[in-house]
């Protein structure tokens, strides 16, 4: 009986990754792939992989930011929740391989994050590769957040009222002096606690309860109209 049920779900498992798309399609392209797509195109490099070195298979590895969907690949490539993957950077803490059928290996790995290749701290953390609850700096990150967001997004989204943006009083300690008094946090020294209000709208900004959207660089007026 055991033997029956495991047999049943090595089937399922096969029938989920039995993909076949008539279409040609390339690895060295802008298009983002479906899942089965992707399936597709892994199997033919597998296949013309196996054929020119003798049966070695195909091990494709996930490399990356830490918190970009590199586990969630894997998890869809699989079909079923293979790795565990978390809304935070740093879930992933080591190197694993997963089989995807016969032919195809797949590796999870941990992010990396090379800062002098990369933006600055503060745009890190904005993009929630880097850890919130670890944050020591917490104005510069604040200041992208309010130069992105507008005074009146804000002020709805936190229920505070702030100086007119043009003011010299309209400051990244002001927003955070005012959204922790009004949420009672205060430091032992009775001031109010910058650090811990800037955790939280970290926390709203990289979740995306507090909304800002960036046109795409490739964005053009006469291609892609005019955006409301």
């Amino acid at each position: 009986m055991v033997k029956q049920i495991a047999q049943e779900e090595e089937a399922e498992k096969n029938q989920k990754l039995d993909v076949t798309i008539e279409e040609e399609l390339q690895f060295d392209t802008p298009e983002v792939f479906t899942r089965n797509q992707l399936l597709s195109l892994l199997k033919q490099k597998a296949r013309a992989m196996e054929e020119e070195l003798d049966g070695e298979r195909l091990v494709v590895g996930t490399v990356g930011y830490p918190n970009v969907g590199k586990s969630s690949v894997i998890n869809v490539l699989s079909g079923v929740k293979k790795v565990g993957v978390a809304a935070r950077p740093g879930k992933t803490k080591h190197f694993q391989t997963l089989d995807l059928g016969k032919e195809i290996c797949l590796c999870d790995c941990p992010g990396l994050v090379f800062p002098s290749f990369a933006n600055s701290k503060a745009e890190m953390m904005c993009c929630g590769v880097l850890p919130i609850d670890q944050m020591r700096d917490h104005i510069s990150p604040i200041s992208l957040i309010l130069s992105r967001v507008p005074k009146e997004v804000l002020e709805v989204m936190y229920k505070i009222v702030l100086p007119p943006r043009n003011s010299a009083k309209y400051t990244t300690s002001t927003f955070l002096q005012v959204f922790a008094s009004r949420k009672g946090w205060f430091t032992g020294r009775a001031l109010p606690n910058e650090h811990q209000a800037a955790k939280v709208i970290m926390k709203d900004y990289t979740k995306g309860s507090l909304l800002h959207a960036m046109l795409s660089p490739e964005y053009d007026v006469a291609k892609h109209g005019v955006i409301a």
